[in-house]
Protein backbone atom coordinates (compact mmCIF):
# COMPACT_ATOMS: atom_id res chain seq x y z
CA UNK A 1 0.00 0.00 0.00
CA UNK A 2 0.89 3.62 -1.00
CA UNK A 3 1.09 6.70 1.20
CA UNK A 4 -1.13 9.58 0.35
CA UNK A 5 0.48 12.36 -1.11
CA UNK A 6 -1.30 14.41 2.00
CA UNK A 7 -0.18 11.96 4.06
CA UNK A 8 3.49 12.30 3.30
CA UNK A 9 3.39 16.71 2.98
CA UNK A 10 2.08 16.37 6.76
CA UNK A 11 5.02 14.76 7.63
CA UNK A 12 7.28 17.02 5.92
CA UNK A 13 5.72 19.70 7.05
CA UNK A 14 6.09 18.57 10.81
CA UNK A 15 9.75 17.37 10.08
CA UNK A 16 10.66 20.71 8.83
CA UNK A 17 8.70 22.87 12.10
CA UNK A 18 9.26 20.24 14.91
CA UNK A 19 10.93 22.85 16.94
CA UNK A 20 8.00 25.17 16.91
CA UNK A 21 5.73 22.28 17.43
CA UNK A 22 7.76 21.43 20.93
CA UNK A 23 8.00 25.00 21.44
CA UNK A 24 5.33 24.74 23.99
CA UNK A 25 3.26 27.65 21.87
CA UNK A 26 1.64 25.34 19.82
CA UNK A 27 -1.38 24.18 21.22
CA UNK A 28 -3.67 21.45 20.88
CA UNK A 29 -6.50 22.68 18.82
CA UNK A 30 -3.95 23.67 16.10
CA UNK A 31 -2.97 20.66 16.12
CA UNK A 32 -5.92 19.14 15.72
CA UNK A 33 -7.29 21.87 12.50
CA UNK A 34 -3.91 21.56 10.73
CA UNK A 35 -2.96 17.87 10.92
CA UNK A 36 -5.43 15.71 12.34
CA UNK A 37 -8.41 16.71 10.48
CA UNK A 38 -6.03 16.95 7.20
CA UNK A 39 -4.97 13.26 8.02
CA UNK A 40 -8.76 11.89 8.67
CA UNK A 41 -9.79 13.08 5.27
CA UNK A 42 -6.53 11.58 3.43
CA UNK A 43 -7.42 8.52 4.99
CA UNK A 44 -11.43 8.96 4.75
CA UNK A 45 -10.19 9.13 1.05
CA UNK A 46 -8.36 6.00 1.13
CA UNK A 47 -11.20 3.65 1.99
Amino acid sequence: MTVPQQVLDLIQRFTDNRAAYHSGLYNEAQLRQEFLDALLVAIDRRL
